[in-house]
């Protein structure tokens, strides 16, 4: 007995498992769906297994489907809480609630001591026959009467009932009336009873009649199956319910038609159902004669029928209102997919601006889930990124399409553009629908061409200057040099001239040089080729190559690039290039085919922003604004790094510094395009890489990965 008690307990446990591992999608999924009525079937169904008792789900808003008793009274229970999650197309998972189940080993307690009773039972019956022996050896003298009185009851029928029972006592030892006379006498009133009852029953049975007719009649008008059954066997249906099933009256009448017509896996299902006294509705799987399965939603009221209670049963098919459904479910998520799948931002309100529609879109732009947005006005939401909520009602209640071109707006604290639609909807609903789309990177790329051919126009400028400054300076440079050969004494023009004018040459050598007169010219010298050097690279900068792109040193490119950055003016203007130490750490490598401005571009841009990093930050005695330069090769590419000593930056500033527009400058000092179009220049058109490495206080090193082969 223990054994089995200790496979029941076991039983009970692996139910609880089983319910945790194969149920919990199925009830979240009917949850999600709102299908009560499959919900509770699918708790129903749970019942069945053994120890079983009571199921409950609690959704997330409180509503509750739940079955079985929640009978406190259990001694011997355990009473389990499971989540039900369900994950969207997304991937996000969505708390819908928790399943309570309470499991009992009641029944296993009560099987073993039933079979104790049935020992004890089994003792009792044979004391039982002992004593019977003993009281039949005492009665042996009424056994004859006892017979009289048995035969006489078992032979009467409703004919016989006229003839009273008699008792042949001719022994004078019973002279006196004894219990057999009295049982005798009693059997004899009731006859008399049942004689006059007889007379009433044929009456109610006429009636009866009647009434059986007209509820027939009644029954069979009805578009349902209706069965009267008692636990199971049929006293009566009309004719819905045979044709239904595909039975003659005849083959179901007085038998338990659950086996034959309810598919297994709902049997003991409907059964329990109906041992507890449940009206249902439930939906379980039927079964025609010929084999065909269908669902069935089953009703159960409570009536009298020939004085006893018996269940009526109202039976619907409904296969084709479950395909209806699934139909719709189907488009539904059809359609669900197909919004969610816009790369668009679509709301949908009704006229009163309540939202009714929020697809993945909706979530991710404005950080909110459907389940927080449905139902909300449409003003609460859309007010946190600046959207003006009043235009856009007036939109919604003008019934005509409305549309709000690069809307500026704010999104994570980030600055962006939206371009927002609203359509009305058709005539017989009321309301819009809302198209937002994020034009931002539109607007930052159309601002971007508008820069570029802003640059575009200055580098033509400059390298008209350019041309302009070159021919003067030319000039210049060749007069002084005439100059300071005719300051010369060695020349024997240069002292003609002076004896004509009255001076010897070696005078006018020394007033030129006590004066520091051809120091001064070669000073102004100096000063002119420098000015002939800076010219020479803004016209090598400016000049659009026919080939743009050809093999090149990349340290000579940073070289170039450095003597460029100490004569730039805006750099030249707020901090001196010359004040900043150059350390540089070049290895031995091979060419890179590249855009040689482009190039320059870039080493020129982040050099740029490293000086004015470094200007605004104090060092010590021994320190000072300083560039690490290395060029080395890391496996298939050239790696170039700059690294500066200024104060770094964070974490935010480092993922955004690559971003169109954004910078650290005040107001007017920075466009935010220079490390962005770097980052393009690199990576698209060189398909190379770009990044930095920036500890907080430690200053930032850009780094810019190259192949060594053109990338096509």
């Amino acid at each position: 007995m223990y054994i089995e008690f200790k496979k029941d307990v076991e039983n009970i446990h692996q139910n609880l498992q089983s319910i945790k591992k194969n149920s919990l999608n199925p009830i979240s999924l009917s949850l999600y769906n709102y299908s009560m009525v499959q919900l509770k079937s699918q708790l129903q169904s749970m019942l069945y297994l053994r120890g079983i008792k009571y199921l409950e789900v609690v959704g997330k808003y409180g509503q509750t489907v739940s079955v079985g008793q929640k009978d406190t009274g259990h001694k011997r229970s355990i009473l389990k809480e499971m989540n039900l999650e369900y994950s969207n197309l997304s991937g996000t998972v969505i708390q819908l609630g928790k399943l309570t189940v309470l499991a009992s080993f009641d029944n296993a307690y009560e099987t073993i001591i039933d079979k104790f009773k049935l020992i004890l039972i089994a003792n009792f019956i044979q004391s039982l026959i002992t004593i019977v022996f003993l009281m039949g050896v005492f009665q042996i003298l009424v056994t004859n009467h006892i017979k009289r009185i048995s035969d006489y009851a078992s032979g009467t029928d409703m004919e016989k009932l006229d003839i009273p029972l008699k008792l042949n006592k001719n022994n004078f030892l019973f002279f006196k009336e004894d219990e057999l006379d009295r049982m005798a006498g009693m059997i004899n009133r009731m006859r008399e009873r049942l004689l006059k009852d007889v007379s009433r029953r044929k009456d109610y049975a006429a009636k009866l009649a009647l009434s059986e007719n007209r509820f027939k009649q009644l029954a069979n008008a009805t578009r349902e199956a209706i069965v009267i059954h008692d636990t199971g066997r049929i006293l009566q249906a009309n004719d819905q319910y045979y044709k239904m099933f595909g039975y003659a009256p005849e083959e179901l009448i007085g038998i338990n038609a659950i086996d034959r017509t309810i598919h297994p896996t709902h049997n003991e299902y409907l059964k329990k159902m109906i041992a507890e006294r449940d009206l249902g509705p439930y939906e379980v799987i039927a079964i025609k004669k010929d084999g065909n399965q269908f669902p069935v939603e089953i009703w159960v009221s409570f009536m009298e029928y020939d004085g006893e209670e018996v269940r009526v049963a109202s039976l619907r098919d409904v296969s084709e209102y479950k395909k209806t459904q699934a139909q719709i479910v189907h488009l539904q998520n059809y359609l669900r997919n197909i919004i969610d799948s816009m790369p668009s931002l679509i709301v949908g309100v009704d006229k009163f601006g309540i939202i009714n529609e929020w697809n993945l879109e909706a979530e991710k732009f404005l950080r909110a889930s459907a389940a927080d947005a449905l139902g909300e006005n449409l003003e609460d939401i859309f007010i946190s990124i600046g959207i003006d909520v009043v235009a856009l009602k007036n939109a919604i209640t003008g019934g005509k399409i409305e549309k709000f071109s690069r809307v500026h707006s704010m999104r994570q604290d980030k600055e962006c553009f939206l371009d927002i639609t609203v359509y009305p909807l058709a005539a017989g609903f009321e309301g819009a629908v809302i198209r937002v789309d994020d034009i931002t990177e539109k607007v930052r790329m159309e601002e971007i061409i508008i820069q570029s051919e802003k640059m575009l126009s200055v580098g033509g400028l400059a390298a008209g200057m350019a041309h302009e400054i070159n021919n003067p300076l030319a000039g210049i440079l060749q007069s002084l040099q005439v100059a300071q050969n005719r300051l010369k004494g060695g020349l024997q023009k240069n002292v003609d001239i002076a004896r004509e004018c009255g001076v010897p040459m070696e005078t006018i050598e020394k007033y030129v040089q006590k004066r520091q007169i051809v120091k001064l010219m070669n000073s102004a010298f100096d000063s002119g080729r420098r000015a002939a050097a800076i010219v020479r690279d803004m016209l090598s900068f400016s000049r659009k190559s026919e080939s743009d792109f050809a093999s090149h040193d990349i340290r000579t490119l940073l070289d170039k690039t450095i003597e460029l950055s100490a004569q730039e003016y805006s750099l030249k203007k707020r901090y001196d290039f010359k004040q900043v130490k150059i350390n540089k750490d070049y290895h031995t490598v091979p060419n890179v085919f590249c855009d040689e401005n482009k190039i320059q571009l870039v080493f020129l841009n982040i050099m740029k922003n490293g000086a004015q990093i470094m200007a605004a930050k104090t060092y010590e005695k021994d320190e000072g604004p300083t560039f690490f330069l290395r060029v080395f090769q890391k496996e298939n590419t050239i790696r170039v790094e700059i690294e500066d000593t200024g104060p770094g930056m964070d974490e935010l500033i480092r993922i955004k510094v690559f971003e169109p527009f954004f910078t650290t400058k005040k107001v007017g000092s920075g466009t935010g395009l220079g490390l962005s179009v770097s980052y393009f220049i690199i990576t698209e058109n060189h398909k190379g890489k770009m990044g930095v490495i920036s500890p907080p206080g430690k200053g930032a090193t850009f780094y810019i990965e190259l192949p060594k082969e053109r990338t096509a």
